[in-house]
């Protein structure tokens, strides 16, 4: 799901109005902070189990980008 912005509203209503958005398309469950460095994420697992961000997954370097 991609939420555009409405033109000429500042990046604090855009960030609010998306969170907004994904919390009613997805639910709260998908929300959550990392267990390593606490920055909160968005899970997009299909069973919600993700519990680090992209930057602490283990071997997310080792994945290839298609």
């Amino acid at each position: 799901m991609q939420v555009t912005a409405w033109p000429g509203c500042g990046d604090l209503v855009a960030g609010a109005s998306g969170l907004a958005e994904l919390v009613a398309f997805g639910g709260w469950r998908r929300i959550k902070r990392c267990a390593v460095c606490a920055q909160a994420f968005c899970d997009r697992t299909a069973g919600c189990s993700r519990r680090w961000c992209a930057g602490h997954r283990p071997h997310a370097g080792s994945r290839s980008v298609l």
